[in-house]
């Protein structure tokens, strides 16, 4: 199974592979049309299909509509809601198939008017416009409705091979006509014969499919017509503003200039070719836009905002590296291609292309837009953009002739498509401006210039006269394009995507893991293979609000997670450790599957800024996970691996969410950081290593006095003086109390609870006096947090040491399932000399041996007091690896720098 980028890639190549198709019949017949029709009859082909260009606006952008709604239902699989959809969109295609016939038998006693034509020439044009009306839209729109289900389900790769076929066809069938001495009318009818062999090619697959929608007019309803609506009209204002833009400048063309026929056909080879130059850019937001209504529906929003910037990178490059080939090559093109009576395109060619340049961010941002319920803006802006277009192409033309109805497109491009529509976009989804310019402007300049440097030298020195020695001198620019682009400006993250999605069409199992790495061996007990999604979606937890939500879903400590990952601990440090940066929470969702419930779990991370000798680096850090095996996300050490995985799939989506370079995870155990590491191995991701503690265990055997035995005589002794002291002292005996979770509530347990806070609070003190740490409220109001969540969980437990009510020192455990956790210790300053800390330590362990337990962990500080009691430790790491961008270039530069020295250093 395909993962998303694995399918937007297929689908955005399919669209390439069907443009690329479409550009070569488009070069090939443009001169095999000129000569066979004349310049005249191709002027006149021409403004016939600018007239009935026109009737796709009768689709009133129903096709918009329905693929953004095809694609919404079939992914909830609402089967229902999606035939009445699909018998809505039925019904209302046929109504319009009938009014467009109506209105254009109303337009054709005006159509030698509106061309200017007479005698036999306008006769031809009458014919001509017929055939084109019902190709274009009586038969057109009620068949585009299963074009428009098979791009709703994504299966775009099939649309661009019919499309490509039966392109490669019409171009067989136009050189058949031209050759028996057939002119436009023949030509004509071998369009129309094309047009309905490709839509019975979609017809097909629709109806083969075993979920095949129920198409029927008697479906049609009221509500879904509202509904889809709604987008329609907007979509059909953007396609009106575009069809006008395209069309209106051959006829303000042929209205103010001289010899007007020739002077449209001169210009229409140059919008002919800026045509197909728009229709490839498109190629990619065009595949993109039924994946973005889907990100919507999931509520995946840094997913869209990571469209908006990368996404728009990647469109520039194909637009790069096709429109730096037309800029260099303008006119040696042209009159390769169509001969030098057409040299004059040149002109309008290169500010044409240039303004299509200019359109990629503007066609990514209306593709969001328009898919997630911002289409009123897009309309609207299309509207402008179309009278700004017209206004300024009527001035420019009488100016400047010809060119200036390409100046007239690139002066309304500029400010509304750059000026309003990317600004919207950019402020909607909270990216700044320079954050977006730093990421696209230098992946698109420096190679394009780079390319256009290279070609113009090729042009220079090898003097290319035909269509396939300049794309031969094209090939180095291009290259050197394409070569520079992938080395600086393509992350190790973005890379991963692509090796990730190449290696999920087949060599990956069915689990997710790659095959002959560590993740096979489960090390646990066995579970089915989960074969569903798993993905991460990130929260930001900004305000107390936002905590609360996350109350109200008893989430406080996740399934399987450290309870040093509860809420209470996090918010806490949020709020009074780094003193404001917002915390994150990632959701691990399992979806599909037999097993799906496996691995939906949260974690909590916390935006830090860490200092470097680059500066300041965000970083996504992990607080204090306490972690011994694979269960830092799920309780099973397969379900981690697999979150492993996920983690890393989705690094790059989370660094630019947050705009962190790092992720940082903190107190790993060995055979998990190994695990981690096969993982970061296996992607090609560059990390470090380094311990960062032990894990301290005490395992205490069935005998508890063999464990004392294995102890240092001298300290057991001091410990038994101090209690005897400390007890004549106080006048007192010594008692161990312990209050569970449970006590806890009760008025005695908040007593002994609150006096512990009191010890904490000195202790806090006497750090705060030597300059350390934050003021005692911070870290009373953090440790506050900690219990209170931790008690409403019940895994919290009180053990304190007491003479004559006193409390002289107490000990926070957290228990979980097999094992106990030592996390917080405090004592009272006045009597430290006796070290009841250590006394009440010494209880403990009787008391947890009588409980059964066997293994208990030393969490909290001071090395050496954990070291005096272990019977085993463990080497905990710390782990770093870079989550995307220029930092992440430069770390890793760094990183093999330092390696290639230390190379350097052991050779001598």
């Amino acid at each position: 199974m395909l993962t998303r980028t694995g399918r937007v890639a297929i689908n955005t190549l399919s669209n390439y592979l069907r443009f690329g198709t479409m550009f070569l019949v488009f070069m090939f017949m443009t001169p095999v049309m000129i000569r066979g029709f004349g310049a005249d009859d191709y002027g006149i082909w021409t403004l016939v299909f600018s007239v009935t260009g026109f009737f796709g606006l009768f689709d009133l952008g129903f096709g918009t509509a329905s693929v953004k709604y095809i694609a919404q239902l079939s992914g909830s699989k609402d089967h229902e809601r999606r035939d009445r959809l699909v018998g809505t969109l039925s019904a209302s295609y046929i109504v319009l198939a009938l009014v467009s016939a109506l209105v254009a038998l109303a337009l054709s006693p005006f159509l030698d008017g509106i061309l200017g034509l007479s005698g036999a020439q306008a006769a031809k044009a009458r014919i001509l416009y017929w055939i084109l009306v019902f190709r274009s839209a009586v038969l057109y729109l009620p068949l585009s409705l299963f074009r428009h289900i098979l791009y709703g389900r994504q299966k775009i790769w099939l649309v661009n091979s019919i499309q490509a076929f039966t392109t490669a066809a019409y171009g067989i069938g136009t050189v058949l006509a031209l050759r028996a001495g057939g002119g436009i009318i023949a030509v004509a009818w071998v369009n129309f014969g094309v047009m309905i062999l490709e839509h019975v090619l979609y017809i097909v697959p629709v109806l083969v499919s075993k979920d095949r929608p129920r198409i029927s007019p008697r479906l049609a309803d009221r509500g879904e017509f509202g509904e889809v609506t709604s987008v329609s009209m907007f979509s059909f204002l953007i396609n009106l503003a575009v069809l006008i833009q395209m069309r209106t400048d051959s006829f303000i063309i042929n209205a103010i200039v001289a010899n007007p026929l020739r002077a449209v056909a001169v210009y229409s080879v140059a919008t002919k070719i800026g045509e197909y130059y728009l229709l490839m850019i498109k190629q990619f937001g065009n595949a993109i836009s039924p994946l973005v209504a889907e990100l919507k529906g999931k509520g995946e929003e840094g997913k869209i905002r990571f469209l908006l910037t990368t996404g728009t990178k990647y469109a520039f490059l194909p637009a790069t590296v096709i429109g730096v080939f037309l800029l260099a090559t303008a006119r040696p093109l042209l009159l390769a291609w169509v001969g030098p009576d057409f040299s004059a395109a040149a002109a309008p060619l290169i500010v044409t292309v240039c303004a299509i340049m200019l359109t990629v961010p503007e066609m990514m941002a209306s593709a969001v837009l328009t898919m997630t319920g911002h289409h009123r803006m897009t309309g609207k802006a299309a509207i402008a953009g179309m009278l700004l277009n017209v206004g300024f192409s009527i001035v420019f033309v009488s100016m400047m002739g010809i060119v200036g109805a390409a100046f007239g497109t690139l002066a309304a491009c500029i400010i509304i498509d750059l000026g309003i529509i990317l600004p919207r976009v950019l402020k909607l989804y909270r990216i700044g401006v320079p954050e977006y310019a730093a990421r696209v402007i230098p992946s698109v300049l420096i190679p394009g210039l780079v390319d256009l440097a290279i070609t113009r030298l090729a042009l220079r020195f090898f003097h290319p006269d035909t269509l396939l020695s300049l794309g031969f001198a094209a090939l180095p620019g291009a290259a050197a394009c394409l070569v520079i682009f992938w080395f600086l400006f393509v992350d190790s993250a973005e890379k991963e995507l692509f090796m990730h999605a190449i290696k999920k069409s087949g060599r990956f199992q069915s689990d997710g893991l790659p095959r002959g790495t560590a993740g096979e061996d489960s090390g646990g007990p066995s579970e089915p293979p989960y074969t569903g999604d798993l993905r991460i979606s990130l929260h930001w937890l900004r305000e107390d609000k936002d905590w609360d939500k996350v109350a109200d879903q008893d989430t406080f400590v996740p399934r399987g997670l450290d309870p040093f990952a509860g809420m209470g601990y996090q918010q806490a440090v949020w709020r009074n450790i780094l003193g404001g940066p917002a915390s994150l929470r990632l959701d691990l969702q399992a979806t599909g599957g037999e097993n799906s419930s496996m691995c939906t779990d949260e974690a909590y991370f916390v935006l830090a800024e860490d200092k470097s000798r680059f500066g300041r680096i965000k970083t996504i850090r992990t607080i204090d996970y306490h972690v011994t095996s694979m269960d830092l996300y799920c309780v099973s050490r397969k379900g981690g691996l697999q979150v492993w995985d996920a983690l890393l799939e989705s690094r790059g989506d989370i660094g630019f969410e947050t705009g962190a370079s790092l992720i940082c995870l903190y107190k790993l155990a060995d055979s998990c950081a190994a695990d981690l590491e096969d993982r970061l191995i296996a992607r090609k991701v560059p990390y470090t290593k380094q311990v960062f503690n032990r894990n301290f265990h005490i395992r205490l055997p069935e005998d508890i006095d063999e464990y004392w035995k294995s102890k240092s005589s001298k300290s057991l002794y001091n410990i038994r003086r101090s209690e005897r002291l400390l007890s004549e002292v106080t006048g007192h005996s010594l008692l161990t109390r312990h209050f569970s979770a449970d006590d806890l509530g009760s008025p005695e347990g908040a007593k002994a609870l609150g006096s512990f806070l009191d010890l904490l609070y000195r202790w806090a003190e006497d750090r705060a006096a030597t300059g350390e740490d934050l003021s005692p409220s911070a870290i009373a109001a953090y440790h506050r947090a900690i219990f209170s969540a931790w008690t409403r969980d019940k895994t919290m437990e009180l053990l304190v040491l007491v003479s004559d009510g006193k409390i002289l020192a107490g000990q926070v455990n957290v228990l979980r399932p097999g094992r106990l956790i030592v996390t917080v210790m405090a004592y009272d300053k006045e009597h430290f000399r006796f070290s009841p800390g250590r006394i009440l330590f010494r209880n403990f362990l009787s008391v947890s041996h009588a409980r059964g337990i066997r293994l208990v962990e030393l969490g909290g500080e001071g090395e050496d007091w954990k070291k005096e009691w272990a019977t085993h430790d463990v080497p905990v790491w710390s782990i770093r690896f870079p989550i995307g961008g220029w930092k992440d270039a430069l770390w890793s530069l760094k990183r093999n720098l330092a390696s290639l020295s230390g190379r350097h250093r052991r050779r001598r």
